[in-house]
C-alpha cells in the first residue's frame, strides 16, 4: 500500500455524508460514495440493492465483488464476480478479480482458469502472469509454475512498480523513471510503471526480487499458540508494507 506524499493517508471528507435509509432503493452513486467514505459494509449493501433492482447489470455485480474483496470476504466476492462474468464475459478485469478472489481463499486450481484466459487476452500483463504462476504452484502443478515463472523473468527482467497516474503525478514520476521505494525498514530501487489499472493510494510489484522483503513486515500472521494447529503455519508472515515512492 502506498502512503500519499509526505507519508500521510488520503482522507475523504464531506460536510454531508450520504446514506441509504432502510426501504430506500440505492443507486450506483450511493454505493460509490459510501465506498469512498470507507463505509464498506454499507457500500456492499448498496451494491446488493442495485443488483436486486438491476439483475442483469454486470458492472454492479463486479463492483459488489470489489467491495466484498476489500472486506476480505473472498467467497462472497468470487460469487459476485462469477455472476458478473456470466452476464458479460468481456467485462474488463473481471477474470483477474475472480482469479485473485479464488487465490486468496487458497482455491488455487479454481484460480487458474480465469487467470489463463485473462493472460491470453493480455499476454504482456506481468501481474496476471505472476498470479497465474503462484496459482499453479499452490495447485501443485510445479512444472507449469516453473514455466510461468521463467516466462515472467523474460517478460519482466527488472523490478517495476505499478502505480496510478494520480500518485505518479503527485510525486513528479514519469512512466519508466527510476524510483526508490522506502519506509522505516529500508529502501528498494525499481522503475515506475504508471497505469490506470492500479487504484490510487496502492502500488503493486511482483514478488521474487532480492531485497524487496526488507520493506515488508515480518510479524506472524497467526499467534504462536496456533502454529501447532495448522501444519502449514510455521513461518507464515503478514508481509504488510506501507511505503512511499520518490524519483531516484
Amino acid at each position: 500500500m502506498l502512503a500519499s506524499p509526505k507519508k500521510i493517508w488520503v482522507l475523504f471528507a464531506a460536510l454531508f455524508l450520504p446514506c441509504v435509509l432502510a426501504g430506500q432503493t440505492a443507486t450506483p452513486s450511493d454505493a460509490i460514495a459510501l465506498e469512498q467514505q470507507g463505509k464498506l459494509p454499507e457500500a456492499a449493501d448498496a451494491w446488493r440493492s442495485v443488483t436486486k433492482d438491476h439483475p442483469t447489470d454486470a458492472r454492479a455485480f463486479a463492483s459488489l465483488g470489489v467491495v466484498l474483496s476489500r472486506q476480505e470476504k473472498y467467497d462472497e466476492a468470487a460469487a459476485a464476480y462469477r455472476k458478473a462474468l456470466t452476464l458479460d464475459p468481456k467485462l474488463p478485469g473481471i477474470r483477474v478479480n475472480l482469479g485473485l478472489a479464488e487465490f486468496k481463499q487458497g482455491r488455487f486450481q479454481q484460480a487458474v482458469t480465469p487467470l489463463k484466459t485473462a493472460l491470453a487476452n493480455d499476454p504482456q500483463n506481468t501481474q496476471i502472469r505472476s498470479l497465474l504462476a503462484f496459482s499453479y504452484y499452490g495447485a501443485g502443478e510445479f512444472l507449469k509454475a516453473s514455466e510461468a515463472l521463467q516466462s515472467l523473468a523474460k517478460a519482466d527482467p527488472e523490478p517495476r512498480l505499478w502505480m496510478s497516474p494520480a500518485d505518479a503525478q503527485a510525486r513528479g514520476i514519469a512512466d519508466g523513471a527510476a524510483i526508490r521505494l522506502f519506509n522505516e525498514r529500508g529502501e528498494f530501487r525499481a522503475r515506475a510503471h504508471v497505469t490506470p489499472k492500479i487504484r490510487e493510494g496502492t502500488v503493486w510489484m511482483r514478488d521474487g526480487w532480492e531485497g524487496l522483503n526488507r520493506l515488508t513486515s515480518g510479524l506472524p500472521s497467526i499467534p504462536d499458540e496456533a502454529v501447532d494447529v495448522f501444519a502449514f503455519s510455521a513461518g507464515q508472515a503478514s508481509f504488510d508494507a506501507m511505503v512511499d515512492v520518490a524519483a531516484a
